[in-house]
């Protein structure tokens, strides 16, 4: 069956971004009910992967590792789920997702090689609901950002000319611009030491309310950096 729009799911991953972590993981449980009466696998793939994103950001929150050891389990059913559906369309969330909780981890070399398959897999067999440039920009800067971290040279301007396209998309929705491009800039300001990309993305999230989750971000990455 082809994946449906789930309110439940939905309304997780905007109280994830309200910081409500308990309420997000029980509307992602009441959410894999739905998926699973409708014989929604890819849905059902992705709540698991929404699930890790959660674990991730308490993890950020509490700094406490078990969190952190959550995020990646089920990130990694995420992955098993769209794999032994035997749907191509399944896999490029799920393995996006388990690429930022091995980047979160510090596991670089292992997030490389899952930002490289989700990017192949977002190119040749996109989810309908996931089929936009914007959506494979982000994928591509994601990537490019993990090699930097690695220590591989002479990436910087590519990134931005990615970021830049992503806010250039007149096609994709302002939040999830801002969300992509501020989250984007964040990481080259951590990375670099930039300040410069500190202040482009403290423009980015001033300008949008929604972006609480990126806005505690940026005032621990400043105070890092001072």
């Amino acid at each position: 069956m082809k994946h449906q729009a789930n309110q439940p799911h939905e309304q997780a991953e905007l109280s994830r971004e309200y910081q409500d972590y308990q309420v997000a993981l029980e509307l992602a449980v009441d959410s894999e009910f739905s998926y699973d009466e409708a014989g929604d696998v890819i849905g059902l793939s992705e709540v698991q992967a929404s699930k890790a994103l959660t674990y991730r950001q308490l993890f950020k929150a509490s700094k406490t590792g078990y969190f952190l050891v959550l995020a990646k389990h089920a990130a990694l059913a995420a992955v098993e789920i769209a794999n032994n559906s035997g749907i191509k369309e399944a896999m490029a969330i799920p393995v996006f997702n388990l690429a930022k909780v091995y980047e979160e981890i510090g596991e670089i070399d292992q997030a490389i090689k899952l930002y490289e398959e989700s990017l192949k897999h977002i190119t040749e067999n996109p989810p309908i609901h996931h089929d936009r440039e914007a959506v494979r920009l982000d994928f591509k800067a994601h990537l490019l950002i993990a090699r930097l971290r690695k220590g591989e040279t002479g990436l910087e301007e590519d990134i931005v000319e990615v970021l830049n396209k992503i806010e250039a998309d007149d096609k994709e929705s302002k939040y999830n611009k801002n969300v992509w491009v501020s989250g984007g800039y964040l990481k080259l300001a951590e990375i670099l030491k930039e300040f410069k990309y500190l202040d482009i993305a403290r423009k980015i999230i001033e300008s949008d309310e929604r972006l609480e989750l990126r806005n505690i971000e940026w005032q621990e990455l400043s105070n890092e950096l001072e």
